[in-house]
């Protein structure tokens, strides 16, 4: 692994941190509870995956903190988040007003970062315990925060990163026991022009939903009309990450990389 790729991408995650400092606190899920059941869903309310704070899609993440040496793979047995590498790295970026934790629920161990900041008065400290509990009661109230442009830049420097997605995820795909599930991918090739995959034939798009996508597949005839149209947005914009606001005016960004 190329450790100034390494560092930048903890760097990186570092000053996303850092910036949550002024918003009010929670404890998140580093990586999403990913089994099909009421409990799961429950759990990822009540404590959101990192994933989810910084727009940043799921499977993305989690090859960016194995990049960053913050979880690792095994084949067989999924993702596992490294405790003491959290605590390091807290350490590393002096990034006092953050925590680590653990919290058993229902027997199995979950670690959880606490970020952004408590008030005595209007958002009082609250343990993995109380939120939880809160949930279970249905009382919690996740707060909002604003990372419109700190997810923006972060999304930007993890386009930049040196991420073998093709060789740190190799694996993935041939454990279905395990409790995730990725596609292998990789860092674009400025040499190389990106290319989404997409079955044909293509349905026409609901009209009422997709407008646009509908009048482009009702006026532009042809085999992979969705592939080239994200090649030549791509190629528009020059570069591996696009920032686009969404229908809840969010800012979030794609990611560019091809795949193996």
């Amino acid at each position: 692994m190329n450790t100034s790729s390494r560092n930048a991408g903890r760097i990186a995650l570092a000053d996303f941190f850092f910036g949550l400092h002024s918003q009010r606190g929670h404890w998140y899920n580093i990586i999403a509870s990913t089994k099909i059941g009421s409990m799961d869903e429950t759990i990822n309310k009540a404590f959101p995956p990192l994933g989810k704070l910084a727009s940043v899609d799921e499977d993305m993440m989690r090859n960016v903190l194995v990049h960053c040496g913050l979880i690792m793979f095994r084949r067989g047995s999924g993702y596992s988040v490294l405790m003491q590498q959290w605590q390091s790295f807290l350490l590393e970026y002096q990034l006092s007003d953050t925590e680590v934790t653990h919290f058993t629920i229902a027997k199995k161990k979950y670690i959880f970062l606490r970020l952004g900041s408590w008030n005595s008065i209007s958002h009082k400290a609250r343990t993995p315990a109380e939120i939880w509990s809160a949930a279970l009661s249905r009382t919690l109230r996740v707060p909002r925060v604003c990372t419109s442009l700190l997810s923006r830049t972060l999304a930007e420097r993890i386009g930049s990163l040196e991420i073998d997605f093709s060789t740190e995820n190799t694996s993935t795909k041939m454990d279905d026991e395990c409790s995730v599930s990725s596609d292998s991918d990789g860092t674009l090739d400025e040499d190389k022009k990106p290319t989404i995959h997409i079955q044909e034939p293509i349905n026409v798009p609901d009209e009422s939903e997709y407008p646009l996508l509908s009048s482009l597949a009702l006026t532009h005839k042809g085999h992979n009309l969705f592939d080239r149209l994200l090649n030549e947005i791509v190629r528009y914009y020059g570069k591996s990450n696009i920032s686009f606001t969404r229908g809840n005016n969010t800012e979030a960004a794609l990611i560019a990389v091809p795949s193996f």
